[in-house]
């Protein structure tokens, strides 16, 4: 199998098994945080990346509304082989800091390219989001290459993990 083919399989295989984060109870993060603090224009954003380094594209993963990085983590668990992921905390959920207000999504599409600049995480980029969070992804992409994932249903839930077991994810 080419690598190409072995990523775009992973890459579906992530796409099927975003619906798992979408299963987790979110509640306030305990412990310290799991990835690195990064500062971003005077505030702290939480990001957690696995998987290799030098993997590309790099998979940014945006939690869904109400949720945080910590969502992600069978997902990373199951990528980290193969793919580079890194969720990250908007301003205010998980671990980060709140940001300065009003948040508007020109905010918070700063705050991310800032916040993957400065934490030298380097494209290309595909960004994946959880929920209601898949509605305004492709807005804020700017030039990254974008999967807006917007559905989970409990009754695919195993069909889903069976599926990125097969998928080597």
């Amino acid at each position: 199998m080419t690598t190409r083919n072995s990523l775009l399989r992973s890459l579906l295989a992530l796409m099927f098994c975003t619906v798992i984060a979408g299963f987790s109870q979110s509640s306030a993060p305990l412990g310290p945080a799991p990835g690195k603090m990064i500062d971003v224009d005077g505030h702290k954003l939480h990001i957690h990346c696995v998987g290799p380094h030098d993997a590309k594209p790099a998979v940014i993963l945006e939690a869904g509304g109400g949720t945080f990085s910590r969502d992600w983590a069978a997902v990373q668990r199951l990528m980290a082989e193969r793919v580079r992921t890194c969720a990250y905390d908007r301003a205010g959920p998980g671990w980060s800091d709140l940001g300065p207000a009003p948040r508007t999504l020109a905010q918070e599409v700063f705050e991310l390219h800032t916040l993957l600049e400065s934490a030298k995480i380097s494209g290309p980029f595909v960004l994946v989001g959880q929920s209601l969070v898949a509605l305004y992804v492709l807005p804020r992409t700017m030039g990254m290459t974008s999967l807006a994932l917007s559905w989970s249903f409990p009754q695919t839930k195993s069909a889903c993990c069976s599926m990125c077991r097969q998928n080597g994810g």
